[in-house]
């Protein structure tokens, strides 16, 4: 099941005109900026209105600090802090300043006058009336698109529980506030065609890490050998194929590895895939300070509940298949994992600074191995 909290609030706008200079925020990848503080804000009433569909919560002002939730244009909270780029919600996460307009006044109650719900094809959307958009959290729950839908008033908030068919049955979702609707819309769970084209009508993203001016890691043979980005472009390449050997369709970021792609470029191609599932292809290394011999094995990264099984399930065949070292799926606070829109996963393939791993992994045969070990996990994943 899924958790949605909202909280409530209302504001009237007000300009508040302020002088800055640029601070690069390199993991929201924008330019933030010093704004002039608030003055007296522990004793006013400071609304903030979230002005950008890129804005993301943060645990604290910093742009290496844990995201806590993604925000979406139009929804306002009060303000109860500021640092220099950054204001803090009453809701509990600090946002970027160049992502919201602040005004002064009281927040009334939030009432939501109305549920409704609407199916299409592709996806099942829930809705609630209210007067305000409101900061909001989904959060995935181990038990478990949906079975019922309880609510239940929890202080200011309400809180509606959405439970799912299975256990991590979420595909993706967008929330979208507009004209007095909170609106979230979630993909529908995924189904494989039968025949030797199971994967007919799946739009999958795929990405090729580092490239051009950033070729990544160097393995044992430097500049002689294959380079982080060589390797993750050829197994890319691969993978694009035997998916689309599959009926896939396949949408990349990247295909030319002597090309810089930016993270911001890498974004915009998930963003406007429309894809299924988004996969961003990478090695491993660590410092040489370190038994170098002594790192190895696979790993997969996520950085939304919702990838969680996407990650798993990879994790387990590519292991399988190639019979590395299994370190397991972590999650990380990753530029290409972020999104809700779809689930999305880095695959960490091996240790490129190891000189046992790097031979295999510079091997066309086991890169062939390391691409079924994925494409299995794929189905397997979209089978479920």
């Amino acid at each position: 099941n899924y958790i949605i909290n909202r909280s409530s609030g209302y504001a009237t706008n007000l300009n508040v005109n302020s002088e800055y200079e640029d601070d690069y925020d390199s993991s929201a990848g924008s330019a933030a900026a010093a704004y002039a503080m608030i003055e007296n804000l522990s004793s006013r009433s400071i609304i903030g209105t979230i002005t950008s569909d890129e804005a993301v919560m943060r645990a604290s002002n910093s742009s290496s600090a844990t995201r806590k939730t993604p925000m979406v244009k139009g929804i306002q909270d009060y303000i109860v802090n500021e640092s220099t780029s950054y204001y803090k919600f009453r809701y509990g996460g600090w946002t970027l300043k160049s992502n919201v307009s602040i005004s002064e006044g009281t927040l009334p109650d939030n009432v939501i006058t109305k549920v409704s719900g609407t199916r299409t094809d592709d996806a099942t959307t829930i809705r609630w009336n209210m007067p305000v958009g409101a900061m909001h959290t989904i959060t995935e729950m181990v038990e478990g698109m949906f079975k019922s839908i309880t609510y239940k008033q929890d202080g200011t908030d309400a809180v509606y529980t959405l439970y799912t068919k299975k256990e991590r049955y979420l595909f993706g979702y967008e929330v979208r506030y507009t004209g007095g609707v909170l609106e979230i819309e979630f993909n529908h769970p995924l189904s494989i065609q039968s025949g030797s084209k199971p994967l007919t009508g799946k739009v999958i993203h795929l990405d090729s890490g580092h490239g051009g001016s950033d070729p990544g890691a160097t393995g044992p043979l430097g500049a002689e050998g294959p380079r982080e980005a060589d390797l993750n472009m050829y197994a890319m390449l691969q993978l694009k194929e035997k998916l689309e050997a599959l009926g896939a369709t396949i949408v990349t970021s990247n295909t030319d590895v002597n090309k810089t792609t930016s993270q911001t470029e890498r974004e915009q191609s998930v963003k406007s895939s429309g894809a299924d599932i988004g996969i961003s292809i990478h090695h491993n290394s660590v410092d040489t300070s370190v038994n170098v011999s002594n790192v190895k094995g696979t790993e997969t990264l996520y950085s939304q509940p919702l990838s969680r099984r996407l990650a798993d399930t990879i994790q387990k065949n590519l292991v399988s298949n190639v019979n590395t070292s299994d370190r397991g799926i972590k999650y990380q606070s990753l530029y290409m994992c972020r999104f809700r829109e779809m689930p999305t996963v880095l695959i960490e393939l091996g240790f490129i600074t190891n000189p046992y791993e790097y031979e295999s992994l510079a091997s066309r045969a086991y890169i062939d191995k390391e691409i079924d070990g994925i494409v299995d996990g794929i189905v397997e994943y979209m089978s479920y």
